[in-house]
């Protein structure tokens, strides 16, 4: 099963609005990734530096290795155990 994703966003010097839609198989998704930076303002005369070589490249961050909602089904039982009341209490 493809996902697809699409994205909206504005460019905060311009406020224009941009628009990209792309799609991954199953085995493309990495929990726990992010896609490399791309954009470095760094060079000596200010401008912006477009590093498209990174393009696709991802990194691992610091993710539980669980789904937010198992995530959360963990921590209320975790919560339960310890002897609180989960009845009338949201847990974000």
């Amino acid at each position: 099963m493809t996902r697809v994703v699409y994205v909206i966003g504005s460019v905060p010097s311009t406020g224009a609005s941009t628009q990209a839609m792309t799609s991954y198989l199953p085995e493309e998704i990495k929990w726990g990734h992010r896609f490399e930076r791309l954009v470095t303002n760094q060079r000596e005369d200010g401008k912006y530096l477009f590093d498209y070589t990174q393009f696709n490249n991802t990194v691992p961050v610091d993710t539980p290795p669980l789904s937010g909602e198992d995530l959360h089904k963990a921590l209320i039982e975790q919560l339960e155990e310890n002897g609180h009341d989960t009845s009338n209490e949201t847990v974000v």
